[in-house]
């Protein structure tokens, strides 16, 4: 540390000793204390820039704050705010959060949101803590730790991402994640019953070029399970012809290289994902309302398919080789136009679907695999193909 710095002794009822400044420090230095000092605090006054203030001080003390106050960083300053969390299965469930961190000068963010299930009689809720690292291997990296009790899951995750930024930004995450399922919770179409631990490898690279192609993103990832692995590799880009036309262009393949007892949630469905690791806000697991996954909700993952794809009356996945291109044109006078095209080993056609995005509404206009009509033919047609694609959770500002 070149930059000298203030240190402040404090005595019996926080009163103030004596101020003396250091400088010189190279890693650390031992000052005595003068006479009748209880704790000390570098830098009390915050005049000097620093990244972690949380170790500033000799001593800390717990502060519970109404919604928000201005943090001491070196004291435990616990805000608490009013919380809840609205699925189907669950119903409204109100209750608290208390949170610590969510300001410049912390280390990361610490959240705990106990919520009474109003549905089922029972305490429900999410704890999370994050730790940002200073600059080691990565510009940027972070640790974070969740668990939950929720949406029909007793589990949580460990996940570190390491980011390195020059001209290009390259993200590593490593992550291990264990979920109990209860059956009554869930859609038994789309999950199994039981304890399920997974543990994913994940490399993601982006670049905007600041030209006709705008951007470019790239991500693989492998998943390993109890008696089952599949990886994937993603790839996005977005083209700009004129100021007032987008195309953005996403292709995705993906595989199992052992099929052993795959869990349904695991497996790859052509017309999106169900979020196997409870990572997004989904109104509806449970398959019972007008706006359950999958059905009604729609996630880009996998082939993402925008139509609604089913064999036999259950959803269309495979355990095999499946791939999807997705493709989005935007003008400044016209709805958003999609078109997707997907297939894999276990099938012998390929399947597309197009139509229009309004907001965060799907209304496909055409599908292939359509026995009858495959294009609109009345607004019955469209309405039961309508889909809802929205994917956010509240929590995770807190994560």
């Amino acid at each position: 540390m070149n930059s000298p710095v203030e240190v402040v002794f404090f005595g019996k009822d926080k009163k103030e000793i004596e101020r003396i400044w250091i400088e010189g420090v190279d890693v650390e230095r031992i000052v005595k204390a003068p006479e009748g000092a209880r704790y000390a605090i570098i830098d009390p006054d915050e005049h000097m820039p620093d990244v972690k203030r949380e170790n500033n001080s000799t001593r800390s003390k717990v502060n519970l704050h109404w919604v928000w106050d201005q943090p001491t960083y070196y004291d435990h300053d616990i805000n608490f705010t009013p919380w809840f969390n609205v699925n189907y299965y669950n119903g409204f469930t109100p209750g608290l959060m208390f949170y610590k961190g969510l300001a410049p000068g912390y280390s990361g963010v610490t959240a705990f949101e106990p919520m009474w299930d109003l549905n089922n009689k029972k305490i429900v809720g999410k704890i999370s803590k994050s730790i940002n690292f200073e600059e080691n291997l990565f510009n940027k990296s972070s640790l974070r730790f969740n668990g939950m009790r929720l949406h029909g899951n007793a589990g949580g995750r460990i996940t570190y991402n390491g980011r390195i930024t020059n001209k290009s930004t390259h993200d590593f995450t490593a992550l291990a994640s264990h979920s109990a399922l209860e059956v009554a919770a869930l859609d038994s179409n789309l999950y199994s019953e039981g304890d399920y631990t997974t543990s994913l490898l994940q490399y993601s690279f982006s670049k905007d070029t600041k030209g006709m192609i705008d951007d470019i993103s790239f991500k693989s990832g492998i998943m390993f399970g109890k008696k089952f692995s599949k990886s994937w590799i993603e790839g996005k880009t977005k083209i700009k012809p004129h100021k007032n036309i987008d195309f953005k262009i996403r292709g995705w393949a993906g595989d199992f290289h052992n099929d052993n007892e795959i869990p349904k949630q695991y497996r790859t469905y052509l017309s999106g994902g169900i979020d196997p690791m409870f990572s997004s806000y989904i109104y509806d697991r449970t398959g019972q309302s007008s706006f359950a996954i999958m059905q009604n909700q729609y996630i880009q993952n996998g082939p993402a398919l925008r139509g609604l794809l089913k064999e036999g009356g259950a959803f269309a996945s495979s355990t095999s080789m499946t791939w999807g291109i997705n493709i989005d044109f935007k003008t400044r006078f016209l709805p958003n136009i999609f078109y997707d095209i997907a297939g894999g080993d276990e099938y012998n056609n390929t399947y597309s679907a197009a139509g229009i995005i309004l907001g965060p509404i799907i209304i496909p206009l055409y599908q292939s695999w359509e026995e009858v009509d495959q294009s609109a033919k009345d607004a019955t047609w469209v309405s039961d193909r309508v889909r809802l694609q929205f994917n956010f959770n509240l929590a995770s500002l807190f994560q």
